[in-house]
């Protein structure tokens, strides 16, 4: 047992930081190939999804489930770098993160509550973005964020789609006020990095059960 607790995080780290990194070569040809500023800060990045893997191994074992888990915190990261960045979610990031929810439901036999969070969660975002822009003349939750509700939805199931908003939501008032102490705000922050942080926070500590 005690060997276990040192092979599992040792192989979810290095599964991380292979993801990771292909990951990021890959999110850095989408920003090129979008006229983008480079990425940069590639190795603070590649840590964090390193450290996810090691965390994700840790708790989950050596199981096609918990390399699934892996493989989504190297996504989230790349998403995280890349709102931060740019201010916008690369569909094919967001198309992975579903690709990868609907492989991880359908192992957890759980594909029909998955499928019916991903593609609700994503209808109801998208009503309450359309009726925010109406009401205030500008855009609040991005589409970008709701594509993203749809991987996530399949991941997380019905109820901890909802936690995750929750969770999101306090996340993305914490980076506001943090971004605030450096100055005033041209905009409001992105909602993508408080939104994989928390689905992942979720993942990993267990989705609530009401």
């Amino acid at each position: 047992m005690a060997d276990l607790a040192i092979v599992h995080p040792a192989a979810g780290a290095a599964l991380g930081l292979l993801a990771g990194l292909v990951i990021w070569r890959i999110t850095a040809e989408l920003a090129r190939l979008r006229d983008l500023a480079p990425l940069r800060g590639g190795g603070f990045w590649l840590a964090l999804a390193g450290g996810f893997g090691a965390l994700a191994l840790w708790r989950q074992g050596m199981v096609p489930q918990g390399a699934a888990l892996v493989v989504l915190g190297a996504l989230a990261v790349a998403i995280i770098a890349f709102d931060l960045a740019y201010r916008r979610i690369p569909d094919e990031l967001s198309l992975a993160v579903a690709v990868l929810g609907l492989v991880a439901a359908w192992l957890g036999d759980r594909l029909i509550p998955a499928l019916a969070a991903g593609l609700g969660g994503a209808l109801i975002l998208w009503a309450a973005s359309a009726l925010y822009a109406r009401l205030r003349g500008r855009e609040g939750v991005g589409l970008g964020d709701v594509k993203l509700t749809v991987g996530l939805g399949f991941w997380l199931g019905p109820v901890g789609l909802v936690w995750c908003y929750m969770g999101a939501s306090v996340a993305t008032l914490v980076l506001a006020l943090a971004l605030r102490l450096r100055g005033p705000l041209a905009d409001d922050p992105p909602f993508g990095p408080g939104f994989m942080a928390a689905a992942l926070v979720l993942l990993m500590t267990g989705v609530p059960a009401i």
